[in-house]
């Protein structure tokens, strides 16, 4: 019986990324540079600036991922780069705000889809589905760190 349920869960996991990979649910950006994004568009003015070290913790992406996204993001004029004055090592990351109403097509646009799956599962079923994801995301992070230590 745990075998199966663990099968579900695999394969409904795979289902669900497939169809987002497959179906390119963000028109105009990739699904790393939507989690750029956010991060970017999240931070507040009177906070320092977004470094490639924290997109990559914030984002859960590798290092080598993170420079590849932010060198096509600043190829297409979607970001800013600028080295710190103080310390040339650092490399400060912007969203440029030309950028800003690209962003926020394609947050509304994914608001609209998940929309679409809160109105077929109710609100007290989508607050639950949300429950567990989150609990998921944070047993994967768990089992992670302990299968690294």
């Amino acid at each position: 019986m745990m075998d199966e349920t663990r099968e579900d869960l695999l394969r409904a996991w795979m289902a669900m990324g497939a169809y987002i990979r497959g179906n390119r649910l963000l028109p105009d950006l990739s699904m790393n540079e939507m989690l750029v994004c956010n991060v970017l568009a999240d931070r507040a003015p009177d906070q320092p600036p977004v470094t490639a070290t924290e997109l990559c913790q914030r984002t859960q992406l590798l290092k080598s991922q993170i420079n590849r996204i932010l060198t096509s993001m600043e190829d297409r004029g979607l970001i800013q780069r600028t080295r710190s004055p103080e310390d040339r090592r650092v490399v400060y990351i912007r969203l440029r705000e030309e950028a800003l109403p690209r962003y926020q097509r394609e947050h509304a646009h994914v608001l609209t889809v998940l929309e679409a799956v809160r109105s077929a599962l109710g609100e007290e079923d989508t607050r639950q589905l949300t429950a567990l994801i989150q609990r998921a995301t944070a047993a994967v992070t768990q089992y992670e760190q302990q299968r690294r230590s």
